[in-house]
């Protein structure tokens, strides 16, 4: 679970660092963007996730659970970022909040 959240934080970063100047391109600008919301929320699920997971863990201590919910935490941090930021490229530009884009 943590190698997951590592792996989309560094790629969040890599993005940020290689992407934020290509603002030239409205495709190239608006693919930057929806990748970083993309990672940026997987890193924030997977941090929801790390804290179901060590809640889990106290309370099996007391009562023990008989499933492993590991593939609802993958489905829960990819996925679910996947598809608001899916929601979010496919919005018009007036509703996403940013500036017009200009050309310069």
């Amino acid at each position: 679970m943590l190698m997951n959240q590592c792996l989309a934080l560094l790629v969040t970063i890599v993005v940020f660092v290689t992407g934020i100047n290509h603002v030239t391109n409205m495709l190239v600008c608006r693919s930057v963007g929806v990748l970083l919301h993309y990672f940026l929320l997987c890193t924030l699920l997977w941090i929801g996730c790390s804290g179901i997971c060590l809640h889990r863990l106290i309370r099996t201590s007391i009562q023990p659970e008989e499933y492993n919910p590991v593939l609802r935490y993958y489905m829960m941090s990819w996925g679910k970022s996947h598809l608001l930021s899916l929601f979010s490229f496919c919005l018009p530009e007036p509703l996403v909040g940013g500036l017009p884009f200009t050309d310069r």
